[in-house]
């Protein structure tokens, strides 16, 4: 069958993360999952969310119609209203609602990629959103970030270094909050730049800015497309997943009129529209004004989490030298160096056996660097957990030294 798939079909990458980490589970111990990008069921509203199902599947029949390809009226509405104090010009016309924002992002690749052409993501990076632009044919070129994200003079070298080569940039793909895997967050200094270089050599910088929501800070930055006055240069993605439910698949672009309409009628080839009953519960959500409060509490959650995370990283980790790991604004995850003697796989297979999961580094690398790194998620686990957690990986670390040290005697 594989010499009847198409060149994107025989060439086509799913997600490294569920490639990785898929049928990980412990067969002895209750699992630990520090692996799982998602919030727990006990920070999912789900009482609120079966209220509003039942009137909305008893009372509201037309949810059981198509909907319009653009997305539920009412729920572009609120979005406009919470985006219109950053951004005077936006209407209905710059909203298009998808199905979560992973759509929104293989819709943009749709729309603009041709094969040969120049993206340029953060290194390490969200995997999905670089083997999308790859599914696609494009280019990739990753760029380090450091503690403060991705470094505008280490983005314009390389632009100016493309120019000379008489090449361009499409679009740089960049998630501004609590960076997966990262966890860093971009500096309010770097937003302004990172737009100016767009305007100055015309690339689309796509801010994919799902943890947005879930910055620990009560002031938060602002988000670049605010500095984009006309919506020319920047793209904003954004989602629902992270803060009520990632079942539901509701996320939201932001963008100029020509794109939404263009995408539009993608979305009328796609699945005709995003699914009607979950956008009608999601807007009834946030009109009844349950979401700002709902944040703030998993917010709150997700910051005592991330506590408890760093005070069993330090217990177990803090004495070794080659031990680091972010400490996040907000979002749930954090980025850990390993031993150089060990890589992320053999580390993870001792992590299986000692029931905890993590998504090892070179995932979130087109180039797969990052073998002696680790994702650790917390917000999916409870406090214990994560202590428990944190526990077991120490305990892995240590048998994939002992089984190193054991095959270097068994060769001399």
């Amino acid at each position: 069958m594989y010499q009847k798939f198409s060149k994107m079909g025989q060439n086509y990458q799913g997600s490294p993360i569920d490639l990785n980490t898929e049928g990980l589970l412990p067969k002895s111990i209750s699992p630990i999952f520090l692996s799982i990008g998602e919030p727990h069921p006990q920070n999912i509203p789900s009482f609120k969310l079966q209220q509003l199902a039942q009137d909305i599947l008893l009372h509201q029949p037309v949810t059981f119609k198509y909907g319009s390809s653009a997305g539920n009226e009412q729920l572009r509405e609120y979005l406009m209203g919470i985006h219109q104090s950053l951004m005077p010009k936006i209407t209905l016309e710059n909203i298009l609602i998808t199905s979560g924002s992973t759509q929104g992002m293989d819709l943009l690749c749709k729309l603009l990629i041709n094969p040969g052409d120049i993206c340029i993501v953060e290194s390490p990076s969200y995997s999905n959103t670089f083997n999308t632009m790859k599914n696609y044919g494009a280019d990739v070129i990753e760029l380090p970030i450091d503690n403060e994200g991705l470094n505008p003079i280490l983005l314009e070298e390389t632009l100016e270094l493309l120019t000379r080569q008489g090449k361009s940039v499409k679009c740089i793909c960049v998630i501004p909050n609590a960076q997966n895997p990262s966890g860093v967050t971009l500096s309010t200094s770097r937003r302004v730049q990172l737009v100016e270089l767009a305007k100055q050599y015309d690339f689309l910088l796509i801010e994919d800015d799902p943890y947005e929501g879930l910055t620990f800070s009560e002031t938060k930055e602002r988000p670049m497309i605010a500095n984009d006055e006309f919506f020319e240069h920047v793209i904003y993605l954004n989602s629902f997943s992270k803060i009520i439910a990632p079942g539901l698949r509701v996320g939201w672009m932001v963008a100029h009129k020509e794109i939404i309409s263009k995408l539009s009628m993608m979305k009328q080839s796609t699945d005709c529209c995003s699914n009607p009953i979950t956008q009608n519960l999601v807007a009834s959500f946030c009109q009844k004004g349950w979401l700002e409060p709902h944040v703030q509490q998993v917010r709150h959650t997700y910051y005592e989490n991330k506590e408890v995370m760093m005070q069993s990283l330090q217990q177990y980790f803090g004495h070794e030298s080659w031990a680091t790991w972010t400490n996040p604004k907000g979002g749930m995850f954090v980025w850990m160096s390993l031993p150089p003697e060990l890589r992320d796989v053999d580390v993870l297979a001792h992590a299986q056996h000692q029931g905890v999961v993590f998504v090892p580094g070179h995932v979130f690398s087109p180039s797969f660097k990052y073998h002696h790194n680790i994702r650790l998620c917390f917000g999916y686990c409870q406090k214990h957990e994560i202590q428990e957690g944190i526990r077991r990986l120490r305990l892995a670390v240590d048998n994939a030294y002992l089984s190193i040290h054991i095959q270097d005697r068994a060769t001399i």
